[in-house]
């Protein structure tokens, strides 16, 4: 298991995407707003453990990119929707379908999570964002 909890932020990215391009067409779905705003709370936690693990600074300076890349610029272009049940509703659907691809995939979806965390926050992270920062920096 190389990146369970990534595989998520691509989805919300994925979701972000689509939402900007129909919105430009006036074709209304659901705002990925309330995913993204769960996911910058999470990674702050996440940034946090990394920090009171000791890990290296320019580690901590990648975390905080891909943090900016996937969260933060999301959502400052949605920052001004207001968040509808629906989009709690289909948040809460694309998180049970992801549970359920996690368990296909990798069985056990709170362990596979559990050490993806775990990854992260010990300096071992392999997403294709951190590889791509550690071939850059």
């Amino acid at each position: 298991m190389k990146y369970a909890s990534d595989i998520f932020s691509y989805w919300i990215i994925t979701w972000f995407l689509i939402y900007i391009i129909l919105r430009q067409y006036n074709i209304n779905i659901p705002s990925p707003k309330f995913l993204i705003f769960l996911g910058i709370i999470i990674n702050t936690y996440t940034l946090i453990k990394i920090i009171l693990n000791n890990n290296p600074f320019n580690y901590i300076i990648k975390f905080i990119i891909v943090i900016i890349i996937t969260k933060l610029i999301p959502f400052y272009f949605v920052y001004k929707d207001k968040i509808k049940v629906t989009d709690i509703l289909y948040s809460i659907l694309l998180f049970l379908i992801y549970l359920l691809y996690v368990f296909i995939r990798y069985q056990n979806p709170l362990d596979t999570l559990s050490k993806s965390q775990n990854r992260l926050i010990t300096n071992k992270a392999d997403s294709p964002i951190i590889t791509l920062l550690n071939k850059l920096f």
